[in-house]
């Protein structure tokens, strides 16, 4: 090994300081829900005082930096329980989330399988197990994707049908992983 010039400054790298900040995502996330979930009326109220709490906006924003998505579902949950926090009388803040997680999820997953004629067990195996770089094995139709799409060719539908699950990958990924 070649030792440096005398006249160079050694490089120090924190390797807690990247350990840190990824963890303090996954922290944001929890700790947020935790914030939000003080302000979830208990079974038995009646009234509720009005909702405002600058310091939860401020850390849906930080967490808006690293994962958008996750972000926007949190952000709408805390904006529509402001408005009506009755509506979420007794109920678990994590599971309301998750819940609504869930759905996005679902939803884009029949979206998907109803646009590409996809088999939805498919869809479902290559987002719960897809690595970037990964050979796709998607099982579509091309007879019934031909009813409703014209001038494509078989080929074409295949290559642009596997084109949109890595995007439906990349774009849910962040709403699994959190």
């Amino acid at each position: 090994m070649k030792n440096p010039p005398d006249d160079t400054e050694p490089i120090t790298i924190d390797i807690g300081y990247e350990l840190e900040n990824i963890k303090s995502v996954i922290i944001d996330y929890r700790y947020i829900v935790s914030l939000i979930q003080k302000y979830m009326p208990d079974e038995d109220a009646l009234i509720v005082e009005p909702i405002e709490d600058e310091s939860i906006d401020k850390h849906i924003e930080k967490l808006r930096e690293t994962n958008p998505a996750l972000a926007d579902v949190i952000d709408g949950f805390w904006q529509d329980m402001k408005k009506d926090p009755m509506k979420y009388k007794g109920l678990d803040a994590m599971a309301v989330i998750e819940t609504r997680i869930e759905e996005i999820i679902n939803n884009q997953i029949d979206n998907f399988t109803k646009e590409w004629c996809a088999q939805k067990k498919d869809v479902i195996a290559i987002l719960n197990t897809f690595k970037k770089g990964d050979k796709i094995s998607l099982g579509i139709n091309y007879e019934e994707y031909k009813k409703t799409h014209e001038d494509v060719s078989k080929l074409k539908y295949s290559r642009r049908a596997k084109d949109a699950i890595v995007e439906l990958v990349e774009k849910l990924r962040p709403l699994r992983e959190r």
